[in-house]
This record gives structure tokens, C-alpha cells and sequence, in this order.
């Protein structure tokens, strides 16, 4: 006996919809109720899923560079602050 099943369906619609999710899953039951929708998610989702990590690390570096860039101005202003004080 094997299985079959669809991994992965794809809807594709003329205008963006509210309640595709609902009318997905009626017309699913209502083909087979045997069939569920263990997943729904929209194209947008599944991108924005796929660069979690990339967009994490672009922020810490954004973090991190800004950090930096702030120690050198107030390790600059030391220098240039003690530099003025001495030589008066």
C-alpha cells in the first residue's frame, strides 16, 4: 500500500484575498475530508521566513558598526581634549 499525498499546493490568485485561508480549507474538506491544511502561508511569509538570520545579522552589525563608530568619536575627543588641556 503506498501513500500519496500532496506535499505542497499551490493557489495563485488575480488580487490579493482576506479569507483565502478559509475558503481554502472548505473546499479542501469538501473535496475530501480526509484532507487537512497544516500550513497555510503566503508567498510574502515564506520570504520573509527565509531571511530571518540574514536579517538578524544585519542588524547586529548595524548595532556593533554604530558601537563602534561611537567609541572612536569619544576616544578621538579624549585624545583631542587632553592634547588642547597639555599643551595650555
Amino acid at each position: 500500500m503506498t501513500n500519496v499525498f500532496a506535499r505542497v499546493i499551490v493557489l495563485e490568485t488575480a488580487r490579493p484575498m482576506d479569507n483565502m485561508e478559509t475558503l481554502s480549507r472548505q473546499i479542501f474538506s469538501s473535496i475530501n475530508p480526509n484532507l487537512s491544511v497544516v500550513r497555510f502561508e503566503t508567498f510574502d511569509a515564506q520570504i520573509a521566513d527565509r531571511f530571518t538570520h540574514e536579517r538578524m545579522l544585519a542588524t547586529l552589525m548595524t548595532f556593533f558598526g554604530g558601537l563602534a563608530l561611537l567609541l572612536a568619536t569619544v576616544g578621538l575627543y579624549g585624545v583631542t581634549s587632553y592634547t588642547v588641556a597639555r599643551d595650555e
